[in-house]
């Protein structure tokens, strides 16, 4: 699915979708004058402080700071990313969205997308009718193995758990019937055509099926167990990856685990849907489970947008350890706080469960360790480590692994038990840890010495100069109510002394606009910059303006606020050549810096 959307697309969500419907949606809004307020959704509050506008189509929390507009608000609540909280909002207001933008092709992505949704019914039409046939004469066998398992019903509807008879078309038949093609079936990865006979059957035949979710909650595949002792094909069979199914992107019962993911503040990653089943039974119901052979960066992204913290619960042969390095490997670069839950060898969730009950494996669950607590029992099993060739490999190995850790504090905290652990110098682990982290980093220029800079120049941040910054706030919120400020501060406010802050980013084009004749336009592509730069200090410029009253002087406000921004790079500069004066040897040179310091000092008597 690509994640570009065209900007009339978005335009157009805006434009059908008001801001107080969709939030109404979520939360009660009570009117307060022009706005609205309430409970804010995002942290417990006992006192209203989140506030609603209708005119900008914005709304801003004086408790959290969290603001924005409509696509920031379906972003917060829904935990998904812009593409993905514009086609939630398209959905809700009926508007479509191409998969694949290409204004010539228009016609084409049409046809698409309505293919897709073809899709999605034969999933949904198929999952009823599996579902049923495990209730039936058909599926007695199926539902007898779940039985036996312990899989009681309750547990059978949670899962939307069903049954394949044991027939080459059935499936096929019931779709037919329903209108849909051959090729629409063959296509979702129902029914699989014999090249050589050409001749078209069912995928699934006498066997358990597993219904696939997205993380939207639609049925995507499906995942299949025999329950023949000696079956001709695999144990598994799963549904081909389809327009609607890739298996990188999906993450087995999330839809059934989001809340449990919230609830208890992480999610647990299983292996499969069995062990999944088995975990949710225990009342681990914030448990998920990649679908597919690997973990993939996909799917480490998905869990992050409802949690940082993760346990690993693969088995502990030897593949689930290889599983279980490769995911510590991908949570690592994501920042997340990784804990292993160590299982007995040759076990896993499905067979703790039905042998010991789930308090054990709960018990199991609550014991998991620290990822490097795993890594260091796992490196030194069975070493020598009073040998320096084995010590030396060891502290190579997880190295290379705390090197992509981004926290110097927790990187440093790991080096000290390292150390400890292999009773080596904590300075010599630091040392190859630093030489690691700077060889994998991107931004190892950030932490080179400031000696270094071959101009020895003065760098400032204007984003951490409050003066600067509550000036710029206030112009910004001058310029979107009234249309003269832009004019005024193209031609008095120096574009290089605007900061490079969001708020700096927005005052720069609201003074664009404003001079370019497109000052009523300011609310709406300040909001498309909050899109790209989200910022409570921009969400709350746009949401609020009760500061400037009737009374209030704008003219004087923004002469004082000009004054101030200019003040302010005057000290700095003055500052930034007193300093380089120090440095100076040469007479002509310290000539030149005092000039250009006595002029700077004049025009800050000027502007005082």
């Amino acid at each position: 699915m690509s994640n570009y959307i065209p900007e009339e697309i978005i335009n157009d969500i805006r434009a059908r979708c008001n801001i107080e419907d969709i939030i109404s949606s979520y939360i009660p809004l009570k009117k307060n004058g022009n706005r609205y307020k309430a409970l804010c959704p995002f942290h417990n509050e006992k006192t209203p402080s989140f506030v609603v506008s209708p005119e900008r189509q914005t709304f801003h929390c004086f408790g959290c700071n969290k603001g924005g507009n409509i696509f920031t608000f379906i972003m917060e609540k829904e935990n998904v990313d812009f593409p993905e909280a514009a086609r939630i909002l398209a959905s809700r207001c009926g508007i479509f969205i191409p998969e694949n933008y290409d204004p010539a092709k228009n016609e084409e992505y049409k046809k698409t997308v309505n293919q897709r949704e073809k899709l999605y019914s034969i999933h949904k039409i198929i999952s009823g009718w599996y579902s049923d046939i495990l209730f039936k004469e058909q599926g007695k066998e199926g539902l007898k193995y779940l039985y036996d398992r312990g899989i009681t019903k309750d547990i059978i509807t949670k899962f939307k758990i069903g049954f394949a008879p044991n027939a080459w078309d059935s499936c096929i038949n019931l779709l037919k019937n329903k209108r849909f093609t051959e090729n629409n079936i063959i296509l979702a990865g129902l029914a699989v055509k014999n090249e050589k006979s050409n001749r078209v059957y069912d995928r699934f035949r006498n066997r358990i099926i597993f219904p696939i979710w997205s993380d939207r909650g639609d049925i995507v595949a499906f995942s299949s167990r025999t329950i023949e002792e000696n079956p001709t094909g695999g144990k598994y069979i799963n549904s081909p990856e389809t327009p609607i199914f890739k298996k990188s992107r999906i993450l087995y019962a999330l839809p059934l685990a989001k809340n449990g993911i919230k609830e208890k503040g992480y999610a647990i990653l299983c292996e499969g849907q069995i062990d999944t089943i088995a975990m949710h039974r225990s009342g681990l119901d914030n448990t998920i489970a990649p679908q597919g052979t690997a973990f993939t960066d996909e799917q480490a992204q998905i869990i992050k947008r409802y949690t940082d913290k993760v346990y690993i619960c693969f088995d502990a042969d030897t593949a689930g350890i290889n599983a279980t390095l490769k995911a510590i490997n991908i949570f690592i670069e994501y920042e997340f706080d990784i804990k292993i839950v160590m299982l007995p060898d040759k076990q896993d969730p499905d067979s703790i469960f039905n042998k010991s009950g789930k308090e054990i494996l709960v018990g199991f669950v609550n014991n998991a360790v620290d990822f490097f607590d795993f890594l260091l029992t796992l490196a030194t099993k069975d070493k020598d480590l009073s040998s320096p060739h084995v010590k030396n490999e060891i502290a190579k190995n997880i190295i290379d692994k705390l090197s992509k850790i981004k926290s110097n504090i927790i990187r440093a905290s790991y080096a000290s038990i390292l150390a400890d652990r292999l009773n080596i110098q904590e300075k010599i682990i630091l040392t190859e840890l630093k030489r690691a982290y700077n060889k994998n980093s991107n931004e190892y220029n950030r932490f080179k010495n400031d000696d270094e800079n071959e101009n020895n120049t003065v760098i400032v941040d204007e984003e951490t100069n409050p003066i600067i910054a509550e000036s710029e706030k206030t112009l910004l919120g001058l310029s979107i109510i009234d249309g003269t400020v832009g004019r005024r501060l193209d031609e008095d406010l120096p574009v290089e002394l605007i900061s490079n802050s969001i708020i700096g980013k927005a005052l720069n084009l609201a003074i664009s606009l404003t001079v370019n004749g497109e000052w009523e336009n300011i609310s709406n592509e300040l909001s498309n910059l909050l899109n790209e730069f989200p910022d409570s200090e921009l969400s709350k410029s746009l949401t609020c303006d009760s500061d400037f009253s009737i009374k209030f002087d704008r003219s004087k406000a923004v002469d004082d606020c000009i004054r101030s921004i200019k003040l302010q790079h005057n000290k700095t500069l003055t500052d930034s050549l007193f300093l380089k004066l120090k440095s100076i040897k040469d007479t002509t040179e310290k000539k030149e810096l005092f000039t250009q310091i006595t002029k700077l000092q004049k025009e800050k008597r000027v502007l005082l």
